[in-house]
């Protein structure tokens, strides 16, 4: 017999401001660790559809993620970003964001994780300044 997963519990809003605003600290910091550990030790983030659209990713766990990040704002300078976040919606949020190299926006999805909610999956749209 089929049992249907039951859907993810809602991620409070709160979760996500809180979350995506501690993110944003750390990264200006250059502490791309931390925005890593944001992540589930197994995740699934893509940026422009990953590797095989002609993207990066997928990214496989906290250190990949912090290593792209990395990338992302130590080679191709983008700094100085700032969240928005637009929608919390499930256990789901959608972001816009800015930086000094371009815009993005992420479709992330959390879970809780011992208690701790962090996200599991996030597909990056990143559009370089021109």
């Amino acid at each position: 017999t089929f049992t249907p997963k039951p859907a993810a519990p809602p991620v409070p809003a709160d979760v996500v401001n809180a979350g995506i605003a501690a993110f944003q600290k750390a990264y200006n910091e250059n502490d791309t660790a931390f925005c890593g550990n944001c992540y589930t030790d197994k995740c699934h983030v893509t940026v422009n559809g990953g590797a095989d659209a002609g993207g990066f990713g997928p990214y496989t766990s906290p250190a990949e993620v912090a290593g792209f990040l990395d990338a992302l704002r130590n080679q191709l300078g983008g700094t100085n970003i700032k969240f928005s976040v637009d929608s919390v919606d499930g256990a789901g949020h959608v972001d816009t964001w800015t930086a000094d190299s371009g815009t993005g926006k992420c479709e992330g999805q959390w879970i809780q994780v011992d208690g701790a909610w962090k996200m599991h999956t996030d597909v990056i749209t990143f559009t370089p300044k021109a």
